[in-house]
C-alpha cells in the first residue's frame, strides 16, 4: 500500500479547468487496483459552489476518451442538505451533491426530497421537489418532480412531472409522462380546473405561461380541461366496478377516521382487501384520474 498525507484529484479528462478539484489528507492507496477512495475530502467548485463541499472522492484508471462519457473522478457530499443560492441565476438548491465525471447531480436525503426553488422580483414563484437532479452549465432537468408553480396563494402543480428549466432562455418545462402517477393531470387551484395538458411552458421572461403539446410526428393531442367539482356519475359507477362500494368511499372514510392524516400502503390493504399488486394499481389509477 502506498500511504500519503496530502493530494490533489483534479477532473482536467472530464474536460474541467484547474479549478475544479478535491484535496485532502491522510490516505491509502492500493496500488494492485486501479481505483482510490479518499474520505473527507473537499471540493472546489465554484462555478456552482461559492464554498468548498465535504465529502469522499473516487478516482479509477479508465479508458475513457470521451469527455462526456468520463465517469470519474467522482464526488459525493457528506452533507444531504447541502444549500446552494444562485445555483444558476435565482436558482437555489437545497439536497445533496454528486459528480461523475463532469456529470453534476443533486439527490434527496433519507428524510426529505431535494429542492429547488425558482425566483422572480426576489419571490419564490417555482418549487421543485425530486429525488433526483442532472445539472448541466445552463440548464437543469429531473424526472418524477412535484412540481408548483405559484399565482399568489393558490398555485398549477403536478405531483410527478418531469422537470426542465434553462437559465440562458430562463425557459421553464413542466411535462406530464405517460406512465404512473405522471398519468396525473396539472392540479389548478387558481382557476379551479383540473389540466390534461401535454406541458406548460413558461418563458419567465414574461408572465404568460403556454399549454403545448410535445413536438412529435406520430401522435395527435388533446388538451382537455375539468373543473374541480364537476361530477360524473357514469365515471363512479366505472370505479366502483364490481365492489360493494366504491373504493373512493372506503378510502374517504378510512382518510377520515384517521382525522385525514396521511395512511401508509398497509392501511389501505387492510381495508380494500385486495392483494398489494392490486391495490397499487388502483391507487396509481386514481391518482393518473385526478382524485
Amino acid at each position: 500500500k502506498w500511504k500519503g498525507d496530502h493530494g490533489t484529484i483534479q477532473w482536467y479528462r472530464a474536460g474541467l479547468s484547474s479549478e475544479v478539484k478535491a484535496t485532502f489528507h491522510d490516505y491509502e492507496v492500493d496500488v494492485r487496483q486501479p481505483k482510490v477512495k479518499v474520505e473527507n475530502a473537499t471540493l472546489y467548485y465554484p462555478k456552482f459552489f461559492a464554498y468548498p463541499i465535504l465529502g469522499v472522492v473516487e478516482d479509477k484508471v479508465g479508458l475513457e476518451s470521451e469527455e462526456e462519457k468520463v465517469s470519474f473522478p467522482r464526488f459525493r457530499s457528506y452533507d444531504e442538505e447541502v444549500l446552494v443560492h444562485d445555483i444558476y441565476k435565482n436558482v437555489d438548491y437545497i439536497g445533496g451533491f454528486e459528480m461523475r465525471g463532469a456529470s453534476i447531480q443533486g439527490y434527496a436525503s433519507a428524510g426529505n426530497m431535494a429542492r429547488l426553488n425558482i425566483r422572480k422580483a426576489d419571490t419564490t414563484v417555482v418549487s421543485v421537489r425530486a429525488m433526483h437532479y442532472l445539472f448541466k452549465e445552463e440548464t437543469v432537468w429531473s424526472k418524477d418532480s412535484y412540481v408548483s408553480i405559484y399565482i399568489d396563494t393558490d398555485s398549477i402543480y403536478h405531483p410527478a412531472a418531469d422537470f426542465y428549466y434553462n437559465e440562458e432562455k430562463t425557459l421553464l418545462q413542466i411535462t406530464r409522462p405517460k406512465y404512473g402517477v405522471g398519468r396525473s393531470p396539472f392540479f389548478d387551484t387558481y382557476h379551479k380546473m383540473d389540466l390534461r395538458v401535454e406541458s406548460l411552458v413558461w418563458d419567465m421572461s414574461t408572465d404568460k405561461v403556454e399549454l403545448k403539446p410535445l413536438a412529435s410526428m406520430n401522435s395527435e393531442s388533446a388538451a382537455t380541461f375539468e373543473s374541480q367539482n364537476f361530477f360524473n356519475y357514469a365515471t363512479m359507477r366505472e370505479l366502483q366496478g364490481v365492489n360493494r362500494e366504491n373504493p373512493l368511499l372506503t378510502l374517504w372514510k378510512l382518510f377520515k377516521s384517521y382525522d385525514y392524516q396521511p395512511l401508509t400502503f398497509e392501511q389501505v390493504g387492510q381495508v380494500i382487501r385486495h392483494s398489494p399488486e392490486d391495490v397499487r394499481a388502483l391507487l396509481i389509477q386514481f391518482a393518473a384520474d385526478g382524485f
